[in-house]
């Protein structure tokens, strides 16, 4: 009886052992290690193919410089100016990095939903060595004017680290190693003077961010939505 007992002990240990082990390591997998998932040298450059049915063009990104707003400096991401729906980049973007958060800052007229107050908004669309489940929420508030009069808008720009992957195959050429897929969740509501609500608008999509190579791929879910793929990137 000692022995089986002591023969049971062991096989417990064993066992908890190797769960434990288990724990440790789908943590690690569940965390993104650290390095520049967004890459914004100077003279760096991106260029997509269109990845489903629904899409017809080619775009590229270049690093073009840097500017300051609001005491912040950002780089100059400039987008084909010809094409407009890229995850609502318009001819050009600003972007910063700060304690391990990427921020877009983009003018009142870049926004989903164009608002009448001139400036800059800022938003978070990705944070670097994040597990897994992380999320961010960003609220603009304004008002848009439409022929016939005003509404109030508030638009959430709010996103999520989705998914890792050790190893990702993007297509039949290209694997990268430790990328991360966030989510982008975009909700328009707008409002009439008496407050009640008189439109809404929902737009999702996925980005896919290798570590120091940058933004590989998008997917748009919006009815009129579009998919890209990274096809080459030249990094400085």
């Amino acid at each position: 009886m000692a022995t089986w007992l002591k023969m049971r002990s062991c096989v417990l240990i064993t066992v908890v052992v190797a769960l434990l082990g288990c724990k440790k390591q789908e943590d690690r997998q569940t965390i993104p290690p650290a390095g520049d998932y967004f890459p914004l040298t100077q003279g760096s450059n991106w260029h997509y193919t269109p990845d489903n049915s629904n899409t017809g063009f080619v775009l590229y990104g270049d690093v073009t410089g840097t500017t300051t707003v609001n005491g912040k400096t950002y780089s100059v991401l400039n987008y084909d100016p010809g094409n407009t729906n890229f995850a609502n980049f318009i001819s050009n973007s600003l972007f910063r990095k700060q304690d391990g958060k990427y921020y877009q800052l983009i003018t009142n007229r870049q926004l989903y939903f164009p608002l009448d107050e001139p400036g800059h908004f800022e938003f978070v669309f990705m944070e670097d060595n994040a597990p897994v489940g992380t999320n961010w929420i960003s609220k603009i508030v304004g008002t848009f004017t439409f022929s016939n009069g005003s509404v109030r808008m508030e638009e959430d720009y709010d996103g999520k680290i989705s998914e890792y992957y050790p190893t990702f195959q993007l297509d039949d050429t290209h694997t990268y190693s430790d990328v991360v897929r966030v989510t982008m969740d975009m909700y328009s509501q707008s409002f009439a003077a008496d407050n009640t609500r008189v439109g809404e608008v929902h737009i999702v999509y996925d980005q896919w961010y290798a570590r120091d190579k940058g933004l590989i791929k998008t997917v748009d879910y919006s009815p009129s939505g579009f998919a890209v793929r990274l096809d080459t990137l030249e990094l400085h």
